[in-house]
């Protein structure tokens, strides 16, 4: 599809998903908005989710982490089929690092960067 793929890990316990999750995204925005990326749709999760997201791309506007120019949203996957796109890419990369599989990383080539943090 000429896509270019951007994995970011963190690991993470159960207790501090959500913190891990932030910090994930706060990277995934940095890299995406320094790769003039000028959207971004988030699947979405609970509103109490959905609004702490925000709260993120808003908190990293305010740093200076990221520009104005990255439009963040959330969608279900029922009216945004691309999404499932992200599990997918998420669940090879996922493999290599916890199962060390890089029959994965055959499957996506250079079109992925993988960053962990």
């Amino acid at each position: 599809m000429g896509l270019t793929h951007l994995a970011v890990h963190a690991p993470a316990v159960a207790a501090k998903q959500e913190r891990a999750r932030r910090k994930c995204l706060e990277r995934l925005l940095f890299e995406l908005d320094q790769r003039d990326v000028i959207g971004l749709w988030l699947e979405s999760r609970q509103a109490v989710l959905n609004r702490r997201d925000q709260e993120t791309v808003e908190a990293a506007r305010g740093s200076r982490i990221i520009t104005r120019k990255l439009n963040v949203k959330h969608a279900q996957p029922v009216d945004e089929p691309m999404l499932w796109l992200p599990d997918a890419v998420a669940g090879m990369t996922t493999a290599v690092l916890r199962d060390n599989n890089v029959g994965w990383l055959d499957t996506l080539g250079a079109a992925c960067l993988t960053i962990q943090l």
